[in-house]
Parts: C-alpha cells; structure tokens; sequence
C-alpha cells in the first residue's frame, strides 16, 4: 500500500506542478496582452490630436492661398470661418472634446472665433454672436492687441497692419490635455 500511495502522491505532485506552471503562463500572457493595449491608447491620443491640429494647420493655409489665387483676399475671412465650421463638425465626430479658438486679421478688423467648451472672454470686446454652436465676434476699428481668457486659455496677440492668422487647439483625454498652437 506504502508503494500505491507513492505513486498516487507522485501523480498529485506532478498534477499541482503542472496546474502551477500553466497558471504562470497563463497569468503573463494575459499581464503582456493588458500592457500592449494599455500602451496602444495612450500612444493614439496624442498622435492622433497632434494630426488633426497639423491638419487644421496645413488647411487653412490652403485657404488662405485660395483666396489669394483667385483674387478674393477681401473674403478671406469668411472662407477660413466656413472652413473651419466644416472642420469642426468633422473633428467632434472625431473627437468630442476637441475644441478650438481662431484670431484672424489686422489693425483694421479681427474675427474670433470660439469652438471649445470654455468661456473664452476677449478683453474690452463682449459682442459675441452664436453661429453654428460656436461663439464668433468681429471687432472693426483700430486694434492693436487681443487679449483671451478662460479657464484653459490665456493669449496675447499682437495685431498690426499685416493679416495674421493664430489657432489654439485643444482636448482632454484620459486625464490629459493636449494643446497645439
């Protein structure tokens, strides 16, 4: 009997072993799967944020030779506004929380427009109008700087008689922020 519980005992040493060894490697394959995911999204959302505010860069330039090629630079202004409604409604389907302020002009007229979730506040200037669920203002007359404020948001530009175009892009994602200007 001694002989037959020997065995019996081998069988069950070898059994646990085993069950030991295949928990193991279960346990690393499912620890090294968790981690290349893990890894995986938290290397998309800056890359993808930084491709779309490159994007929104390249595009707007795009426009703006637009309109200079086919001689329309006194409607420069609206075709970077329309552009940019367009963006817009892409990038949110994309990405809810991306939001985005544009200056645009010279010491004569700035336009400002203000697609994020902020209450962006433009020093001295308070005539917002609601276009489209965004915040737009037109300021015509002399300026010389254009001070925003919010939350997120806190710029200087400042404006002389030479067209300049500015963005600030921005979006929250797993605790994160994200900007490019």
């Amino acid at each position: 009997m001694d002989k037959k519980r020997s065995k019996m005992n081998k069988k069950a040493q070898f059994f646990i072993i085993f069950a030991v060894i295949l928990g193991i490697i279960i346990l690393s394959l499912a620890t090294i799967f968790n981690t290349i995911i893990k890894t995986g999204r938290e290397e998309t959302a800056p890359k993808k944020f930084a491709l779309m505010c490159k994007n929104y860069k390249e595009e707007v330039f795009r426009v703006s030779e637009h309109a200079i090629n086919t001689s329309n630079k006194s409607g420069e202004a609206g075709l970077i506004l329309d552009f940019t409604k367009e963006f817009m409604s892409y990038a949110e389907k994309t990405d809810p929380n991306f939001g985005l302020v544009y200056v645009y002009g010279n010491n004569n007229y700035v336009n400002i427009l203000d697609a994020t979730d902020y209450e962006i506040v433009v020093e001295d200037y308070d005539n917002w109008q609601s276009l489209n669920g965004y915040r737009f203002i037109e300021i015509i007359g002399p300026v010389d700087k254009i001070i925003l404020s919010s939350e997120k948001v806190n710029k200087q530009y400042e404006i002389d008689n030479n067209e300049k175009f500015w963005f600030i892009a921005l979006t929250e994602k797993d605790g994160e922020e994200y900007v490019c200007e």
